[in-house]
């Protein structure tokens, strides 16, 4: 008798159609590996022109005026947050895993936001170059990135089957509270690693007006995860109290999850 498959695991039997999880991407190991492809390459493309062993000239492909290391840079950055989002979700909780675990179906805002800041960082170059060269910036930027991709790494990891990249309204048999690890210094490290990194890569951009909407966006969008996500407004921390008790209510009191407004 074989196992059953769980529904948002990868997908392996061919004799029906494949689920389709969130939008449009395919539950299937083609598209898993299709993604995994486009990231890598992507990845490997953007890193050409920081390598000064190739002596690659662009200008007959792209205009000079849009020549940008930080864009280079930030796409790196972008391919290895998704790459890691679907490897840390294959490593450590299998039973989880999906074309979903790249963390690509985020909405058409998220795209946006992504657009907005690039459209932004060519303006800087076009009209305040001065600005877009902001050495200092940029390495802040890059540090906060690492600090916030280490931090969310480590939480997926530590969490291992305990993590969800979905709020869970119910407990599982393998949901357990993590207080170790990176949960023991910080109580939602997930969130505040993504926070960290995204206003990292705006900071890589020099975008000043992005950053502060990044800030401002991320913000709400982790308040109202935290505090009031569902419809019926029941919040993530309600459902661990209802989950672990006392246990959550103490760890609670003394971990701090450092946003603001989220004690």
């Amino acid at each position: 008798m074989s196992a059953k498959i769980p529904s948002t695991a990868l997908y392996a039997n061919q004799i029906e159609s494949p689920p389709r999880l969130n939008g449009s991407l395919t539950n299937s190991a083609f598209s898993i590996s299709l993604i995994a492809f486009t990231l890598g390459a992507v990845f490997g493309l953007s890193l050409l022109p920081g390598l000064s062993v190739i002596n690659l000239d662009l200008s007959a492909i792209i205009p000079t005026a849009l020549h940008s290391t930080q864009v280079s840079l930030y796409l790196v950055i972008l391919c290895w947050f998704h790459l890691w989002e679907f490897l840390s979700t294959a490593g450590w909780n299998m039973t989880k895993t999906s074309v979903d675990s790249y963390l690509l179906n985020n909405g058409y805002s998220y795209i946006a936001a992504h657009a907005f800041g690039l459209v932004s960082h060519y303006l800087l170059i076009l009209f305040y170059p001065s600005i877009s060269q902001n050495h200092y910036l940029i390495i802040s930027g890059l540090a906060l990135v690492v600090v916030g991709q280490v931090l969310r790494t480590l939480a997926m990891v530590h969490a291992s089957e305990s993590f969800s990249h979905h709020v869970a309204s119910f407990k599982q048999k393998d949901h357990k509270l993590v207080t170790n690890g990176v949960y023991r210094i910080v109580r939602h490290p997930s969130y505040l690693g993504f926070y960290l990194w995204a206003l990292g890569t705006q900071m890589i951009l020099t975008n000043p007006l992005s950053f502060i909407a990044f800030a401002i966006i991320l913000h709400r969008f982790f308040t109202d995860r935290i505090k009031h996500i569902l419809l019926i407004l029941a919040d993530e921390e309600t459902y661990l109290v209802k989950f672990f008790g006392n246990d959550y209510q103490s760890y609670k009191n003394n971990v701090y999850s450092f946003f603001p407004y989220i004690i």
